[in-house]
């Protein structure tokens, strides 16, 4: 135990040395700075809008891998419904209109066909809170097309992967 201790104690101590990001949280336009900053870091977790990727969700997980539940993707986009209302930086308004538009399923319920042998009612609450929340910061409402679950731009569908 005495060793752990030590050991700890070390890293503990030269942690302090570390280089750390400096942010100037003394202005506003230095908090906005910073807000962006984060937002790059954390977008670079998403994956949803690459080929062959599910949109609105993080690498899920799967037996043996280290991932994210599909509430947590929720969580995720609902957070960039934050940063945009708190910043006005629209940066990610696609990502996150397209990544909840996609989860809301055909019953247009939260509970989308890829997701519902694990899922729960909280689960759903979770996007739930996204969508609400968007709708009270008055987030801008998707275009006509975009509506069109599965389409792509000019309402052509997708081709099917493997064909």
């Amino acid at each position: 135990m005495g060793v752990f201790q030590k050991g700890a104690g070390l890293v503990l101590f030269l942690a302090q040395f570390a280089p750390v990001q400096s942010m100037k949280l003394d202005s506003k336009n230095g908090i906005l700075d910073a807000s962006k900053g984060l937002a790059g870091d954390l977008i670079s977790f998403y994956k949803g809008n690459e080929t062959g990727q599910t949109p609105g969700l993080l690498p899920e997980r799967t037996m043996g891998t280290d991932g994210y539940y599909w509430y947590q993707s929720g969580a995720f986009m609902g957070s960039f419904v934050d940063y945009w209302q708190l910043t006005g930086d629209k940066t990610y308004n696609k990502l996150v209109t397209e990544g909840i538009q996609w989860q809301v399923g055909k019953g247009k319920d939260f509970m989308p066909a890829n997701n519902t042998a694990s899922m729960g009612n909280d689960d759903q609450s979770i996007w739930a809170f996204a969508a609400l929340t968007a709708a009270e910061y008055g987030y801008p409402e998707p275009s006509e097309v975009g509506m069109h679950r599965g389409k792509l731009p000019g309402g052509k569908l997708p081709k099917p992967l493997g064909k």
